[in-house]
């Protein structure tokens, strides 16, 4: 199993950062890969078990299915809902922890998945890599800040 973990620290406030977060249907308005995003079935954003649907802007669809959402410890799980990739046993983590007593965030990405065979592991692996760096600085762009340094993982 493929696992891909980025942490970085953005000049913004945690409860900014994890307002945009969980929002599950917004995607699009801060992932430059992403065009369009729109929540299947009449649920909200934030609703457990909620689907969504992206629109790359490579012009791929991905479906990917809401799984766990805690306001609390400010963290979100989704996974694949569709048979779109060639991956298996998918799932993602996204979370917000403050720093600096509160005035920045540590914006934290990590993935887990296996490829149906090597060579789509690996191809994924790289892929899956630049998106969630790519949506990391999204993330801190639309907020207004930049990442400003990046931290262990």
């Amino acid at each position: 199993m493929a696992t891909i973990q980025h942490a970085v620290v953005i000049d913004a406030e945690p409860g900014a950062v994890w307002h945009l977060l969980r929002q599950f249907g917004v995607i699009d308005t801060w992932h430059p890969q992403i065009s369009q995003c729109v929540i299947e079935g009449g649920k909200v954003s934030g609703d457990g078990g909620s689907v969504r649907t992206l629109k790359l802007v490579n012009g791929k669809v991905i479906h990917e299915r809401l799984l766990s959402i805690d306001s609390e410890q400010m963290t979100l799980t989704y996974g694949l809902s569709g048979a779109e990739l060639p991956l298996q046993a998918f799932s993602a983590t996204v979370g917000v922890r403050p720093v600096d007593d509160g005035r920045r965030s540590e914006f934290q990405w990590q993935a887990s998945f296996e490829g149906v065979d090597a060579a789509a592991a690996a191809e994924y692996e790289t892929l899956i890599d630049q998106y969630i760096l790519n949506g990391m600085d999204g993330l801190a762009e639309h907020l207004g800040s930049a990442v400003t340094e990046a931290t262990p993982a």
